[in-house]
């Protein structure tokens, strides 16, 4: 049996395909990292503006109470 030149290009060709889609891959994680860290980002924007007045009033109501209880640090 003789081996076809073109074969052999061919499968040659794959392979090298084959290694560079690995390598995307490996960028891939990168990439999908980057973009989760963007939501949570974005998420916790919307959540201040939704709810950052909120979250300051309960802060400011607690230190008032500790302040009160006689735990004020300095």
């Amino acid at each position: 049996m003789e081996d076809d030149p073109m074969k052999t290009r061919n499968v040659t060709s794959r392979s090298r395909s084959f290694r560079s889609l690995h390598k995307d891959v490996e960028g891939a994680g990168f990439t999908e990292y980057i973009l989760i860290v963007g939501l949570v980002v974005i998420a916790g924007i919307a959540a201040w503006t939704a709810f950052g007045d909120q979250i300051v009033a309960v802060l400011e109501s607690q230190t008032e109470q500790i302040g009160a209880a006689g735990g004020g640090g300095a």
